[in-house]
C-alpha cells in the first residue's frame, strides 16, 4: 500500500431507509474521524445498494471491488459486519479478498479490523445442539 493519505470507501448497505443510511454514514465518518484523526484522508465514495445482502451481484459492491483492484481504496468501512455479506463465509471471503489486494477492512462498531495484529476473525455466533438434547 502506498504511503500518503488514506482513501476510504464505505461498504454497500442493504438498508433502504433514508434515516438508516444517514446513521450508517454518520457512524462510519465518526470512526474515520476518531481513528484517522491526524491523518489526512479522502472519501472516494459512499455506496448503498439498497438490495438484499443475499444477492451476490450488487452494483455498488462491484464498484468498491473495482476501486480496490485499481488501487484507489486503502480502507473499506461499514457500520456493521452484515453490510459486507449475509453469511460468515461470504464475509470472510470478501474481507480476505480485499485484504489480499491491500485494502484494510473495518466496521465502525468494532467487530472487525483487518489491521489487528492477530489474524482477523469474523465474529459470528455458532449454534450447536447439545448431546443431552438427543432423544434416542
Amino acid at each position: 500500500m502506498e504511503s500518503g493519505p488514506a482513501r476510504p470507501g464505505t461498504a454497500p448497505s442493504r438498508s433502504i431507509s433514508r434515516s438508516g443510511l444517514k446513521q450508517q454514514e454518520k457512524d462510519c465518518r465518526s470512526w474515520l474521524d476518531s481513528h484517522l484523526r491526524d491523518a489526512p484522508y479522502e472519501i472516494v465514495g459512499v455506496f448503498a445498494d439498497g438490495v438484499s445482502g443475499k444477492l451476490d451481484q450488487r452494483d455498488d459492491k462491484a464498484l468498491i471491488e473495482g476501486l480496490v483492484r485499481a488501487g484507489k481504496v486503502d480502507l473499506a468501512i461499514a457500520q456493521k459486519l452484515d453490510r459486507y455479506g449475509r453469511t460468515a463465509r461470504v464475509i470472510r471471503d470478501w474481507v480476505r479478498e480485499m485484504v489480499d489486494k491491500g485494502t484494510r477492512v473495518v466496521t465502525s462498531d468494532g467487530r472487525i479490523d483487518s489491521d489487528d495484529a492477530l489474524e482477523f476473525q469474523v465474529a459470528m455466533p455458532t449454534w450447536r445442539t447439545s448431546p443431552s438434547w438427543n432423544t434416542s
